[in-house]
């Protein structure tokens, strides 16, 4: 079994933890392209069996530096093969998951993705790129931004002068 994520020590999980790319600080390896392969399987299969269960549907946890959203941060993603580099590449496992979920469950089943729009790694222009996937997304029901304080302004000195909710708002909802 994979424990996914520099964010459970190996203390805690008694084997090294899992995440995009080796991380020293952690001890945690990267997962090998099977096991991002088996990790996007899993995230399917748990979807599958929600709605089996007669849930109404799931929200994909990308954000808070859990293990997507280690795929997403270039910070932490520094992989050479078809889930790193480009931003492109790096959203390449989410795909993945929705068209997978979207496949294997019944068509009313909500999906949606939770993403940080900053911190964890995340770049403020490349957050509001991927929001706008989401949000642009036929396959997608909803987005959920965790944005800790909506009235802050981003990190990021491009952004200065628009709060957070300003600039995700903003966005075109297709």
């Amino acid at each position: 079994m994979l424990h996914a994520g520099i964010r459970s020590p190996e203390k805690i999980i008694g084997q090294a933890p899992v995440s995009a790319s080796d991380d020293e600080e952690t001890g945690a390896r990267s997962l090998s392209t099977d096991q991002v392969h088996q990790l996007r399987d899993d995230f399917i299969a748990a979807a599958v069996r929600c709605d089996q269960a007669s849930f109404d549907g799931v929200e994909l946890h990308g954000a808070h530096g859990y293990i997507l959203c280690q795929f997403f941060s270039e910070e932490t993603n520094r992989r050479k093969d078809e889930y790193g580099g480009s931003l492109q590449n790096r959203y390449r496992i989410l795909e993945e998951i929705i068209d997978g979920v979207r496949h294997n469950c019944r068509q009313d089943f909500q999906l949606g993705v939770r993403l940080s729009p900053e911190r964890f790694g995340i770049d403020t222009q490349e957050a509001l790129e991927m929001a706008a996937l989401c949000l642009n997304d036929d396959r997608m029901d909803f987005l959920d931004l965790s944005l800790w304080d909506v009235f802050k302004e981003p990190e990021d000195e491009a952004f200065t002068g628009c709060s957070q909710l300003d600039l995700f708002a903003g966005l075109d909802r297709g």
